[in-house]
């Protein structure tokens, strides 16, 4: 909305002080000393936890689930090779966790990084993604489009997680999976 559109763009301290206030109500759990620089885009923020001290670069773009259909979990293939304790669609973001500049989280398969990890400018993270064919029948074409209802639109979910201190490099890019401490 126009005043979320305003809040998001303000610059310097005030701006961050005001997107603290702001976002602490609709966070599932927002930390305290959070620092959000401006630019920063969120969706789903029911969806998201920020834990205490830290700081999210500005112009990222942190997305979480808004809202799941009954009907989706048909298209979705699951990948869950690893230990995750969050829910579907979910992003966690420790304590001290420090999210560079112009990063992109895409949490729709969940998404949870550690306390004291850190992302370099430019770092992509997707826990979901589209398939050019249908898993059981490789033959069935797809689109990679979900504005066209009446095509199929298989994706796969794979969560992704940062262990403690993890650090990942500028423009790194991760599908889905474990990046150890």
């Amino acid at each position: 909305d126009i005043i979320e559109s305003f809040i998001r763009n303000l610059s310097g301290g005030i701006g961050i002080l005001i997107r603290s206030i702001y976002y602490k109500r609709r966070f599932k759990n927002f930390g305290k000393n959070v620092r959000i620089e401006e630019g920063v885009l969120f969706q789903g923020v029911e969806n998201i936890t920020i834990g205490d001290n830290s700081w999210i670069g500005a112009y990222s773009i942190i997305t979480a689930t808004i809202s799941v259909k009954k009907d989706i979990d048909s298209f979705v293939l699951n990948k869950k090779d690893i230990h995750f304790d969050a829910k579907k669609g979910e992003i966690k973001i420790g304590k001290y966790v420090h999210i560079g500049n112009h990063n992109i989280i895409q949490g729709f398969g969940s998404i949870i990084i550690e306390d004291y990890c850190v992302t370099s400018s430019g770092v992509k993270l997707y826990s979901q993604s589209n398939l050019p064919n249908w898993p059981s029948d490789l033959s069935i074409k797809t689109v990679s489009n979900s504005r066209a209802k009446h095509r199929v639109v298989p994706v796969i979910s794979r969560p992704i997680i940062l262990r403690e201190g993890a650090w990942l490099a500028i423009n790194v890019l991760c599908f889905g999976g474990e990046i150890g401490s």
